[in-house]
């Protein structure tokens, strides 16, 4: 106020000019109105931003946001403004504010590279493979090979007028001293001996009741290579060639056989019933 009266200032000053007389001037003040600027923070799902939702920030300020994934989950993207951005110890700074901003965030599952995990036996040359998730560092392989006794006596029986010859194995898992049963299948690997034929191998399974399972197998160069679930009695097998036609096909044989005796003397009388026809005339 100068003399009472309301002025303006300019750059936060008043001249008085020209003065001929007494004046007065008096200046009241009231708190400044603070701008402030919103940032919209945003998550996605598994996932978590802190601060959350409409976060007003001082004119100027900075702040700072958090991003904290659930368990089992990373941070996928972080966008700001729309353009993706990268986190320091998973966090974010708007430094500065002087407009307003938005941060969103989203998550995706956790990316797990698991190795595969690969236990020979180094006596029978035996191997077993798969991803350490279902076969454990730890797990140790045992082979025994059987060449008498009650279970070669069983799988003897069993194989019998299917193996030409064969090797019998009983392979189990131990983990921590106890019997270890995988979720999933394991790839096997057995050394196929230089007198075996190699294209006439097969891998049979035999139970403990005298049944046999025939394995989906493939020969890799030494050894022929199988899944199964885990411990068992294993017979590498070379199997017996087959001699001769099948029955069924000795039976048509047999018949065609017959059929053409029977046209042939058919033929035979025909012809004998014909000359003698013709020795009448």
């Amino acid at each position: 106020l100068v003399d009472g009266e309301e002025v303006t200032l300019t750059n936060g000053k008043y001249t008085f000019t020209n003065v001929t007389s007494d004046h007065t001037i008096s200046a009241t003040f009231k708190q400044a109105e603070q701008i402030k600027h919103t940032i919209t923070a945003t998550a996605g799902a598994h996932g978590s931003i802190s601060p959350s939702g409409d976060v007003e920030v001082s004119h100027g300020c900075s702040q700072e946001f958090t991003i904290t994934p659930n368990a089992g989950y990373e941070v996928d993207k972080v966008l700001v403004d729309g353009e993706e951005v990268t986190l320091t110890n998973g966090k974010y700074t708007f430094t500065n504010v002087t407009s307003n901003h938005t941060i969103s965030v989203s998550f995706k599952k956790t990316t797990t590279i698991v190795e595969d995990n690969t236990i020979t036996d180094e006596d029978s040359g035996i191997a077993v493979n798969a991803p350490s998730d279902i076969l454990p560092e730890d797990t140790e392989l045992l082979i025994e090979i059987l060449t008498e006794g009650e279970k070669f006596d069983l799988a003897n029986n069993v194989l019998k007028g299917t193996a030409k010859k064969f090797k019998l194995f009983n392979i189990s898992l131990m983990l921590d001293g106890e019997d270890f049963q995988p979720t999933d299948y394991l790839t096997f690997r057995i050394p196929v001996p230089s007198d075996y034929d190699k294209s006439n191998i097969k891998v049979y399974g035999i139970s403990e009741s005298g049944e046999k399972t025939l394995y989906q197998s493939v020969y890799k160069v030494g050894y022929l290579e199988f899944k199964a679930m885990g411990s068992g009695m294993f017979a590498l097998v070379e199997v017996s060639s087959s001699k001769g036609p099948a029955t069924g096909e000795q039976n048509i044989l047999l018949y065609v056989f017959i059929l053409g005796m029977t046209l042939s003397a058919s033929l035979l009388g025909l012809v004998l019933y014909k000359k003698r026809k013709a020795c009448k005339a």
